[in-house]
């Protein structure tokens, strides 16, 4: 049976680009357990282009670059598109991504969780938000469009989705390329310290009132 998303089904999404320190061993660890304190396990697993499998608990292989994690909804067919809880990350494409449904928790304890995580990944970019579960939060992370129209008045959505791939691949980030505004944003120093016009990035935001500044470590 397929599952059909309304509106009000949505999720809470964490995404950490530029991740310098990528161990699949270490991730694997860290998605169990954290499923686990939302009383979910994984079912199903992916490490390669091959496809989803079954979950087991053995760890991957120190030789894997890549690792996605699923706990499937009851009802599910589809691991990629039908999860209540997801971790996903990429050695090569220097990505770390985790989303749960939110009734399972919230914005603010899935940006707790993204913390906890900071120093040892040392992420050069990050984003926190909220999102229909019909527009596949884990492939919005990566610059996949899903659930909006390629063409019609949806096109420029989709398009703008999708150029955020480009920017993941040229590492764009890094020299201040940020996606937007969200609810959470981590923003590193040499970020900051970008110039908007004649002034600072930090200087931008602090004048202007769309958010507040505040350190965490591991930025």
């Amino acid at each position: 049976m397929k599952l059909r998303y309304t509106s009000e089904d949505t999720a809470q999404a964490v995404c950490l680009y530029g991740v310098e320190n990528q161990n699949v061993q270490a991730s694997f660890d860290f998605a169990v357990d954290w499923m686990g304190m939302l009383n979910r396990r994984p079912d199903a697993i992916s490490t390669s282009e091959r496809g989803v499998r079954k979950f087991t608990s053995r760890r991957p292989s120190s030789a894997v670059k890549k690792l996605h994690l699923f706990c499937t909804r009851p009802s599910g067919e589809k691991p990629v598109m039908d999860w209540e809880c997801t971790f996903s990350m990429s050695v090569a494409d220097q990505y770390c991504l985790f989303a749960a449904d939110s009734k399972l928790v919230t914005l603010y304890e899935l940006i707790t969780s993204a913390r906890d995580l900071l120093p040892s990944l040392k992420p050069q970019y990050g984003i926190a938000f909220s999102l229909e579960m019909s527009k596949a939060p884990n492939l919005y992370g990566i610059g996949i469009a899903c659930g909006v129209m390629p063409f019609g008045p949806e096109r420029e959505q989709a398009l703008r989705v999708g150029r955020w791939a480009d920017v993941m691949r040229s590492h764009g980030y890094g020299t201040g390329t940020l996606r937007g505004v969200y609810p959470w944003n981590l923003l590193t120093r040499k970020t900051l310290e970008q110039s908007i016009g004649d002034e600072t990035l930090h200087n931008f935001i602090q004048t202007r009132g769309y958010g507040q500044l505040s350190p965490v470590d591991g930025t």
